[in-house]
């Protein structure tokens, strides 16, 4: 996969993947049959097309993303006693350790292309 080692190690180890609205590339991805091996993963897309296309999603919804969203945040609360006994402590130390061994760093070239330029140029 691309990206930081730290977040793909997230990506891989978690029991649930959330795929708000994501395609499943292999540009992205790296090896799609490798991708997430063990978590369930929901894939919510507007775009049916893009649904199972390339990975298959243990649920999908074809819905507008802000209407999933709504409907998510109405179960969380309705289950936040629930939710709030849950400990994720071991999985939050584990996935900080992680983040020290392998921290997101930028390759410095001088003067010749500072890693600020371009937030300074967005912001323009």
């Amino acid at each position: 996969m691309h990206g930081n080692i730290y977040a793909n190690y997230n990506a891989d180890k978690a029991n649930v993947l959330p795929a708000f609205g994501v395609r499943f590339d292999d540009r992205v991805t790296g090896r799609l049959e490798a991708l997430t091996s063990h978590a369930n993963i929901v894939h919510i897309d507007i775009d049916a097309a893009e649904i199972g296309k390339n990975k298959q999603p243990h649920v999908s919804l074809y819905v507008d993303i802000w209407l999933a969203l709504e409907r998510l945040n109405r179960m969380l609360v309705e289950k936040e006693e629930v939710i709030r006994s849950l400990d994720f402590t071991t999985w939050r130390n584990e996935l900080d350790e992680q983040k020290k061994n392998w921290p997101l760093s930028f390759l410095n070239f001088g003067e010749a292309i500072p890693h600020s330029i371009p937030s300074r140029c967005s912001t323009n």
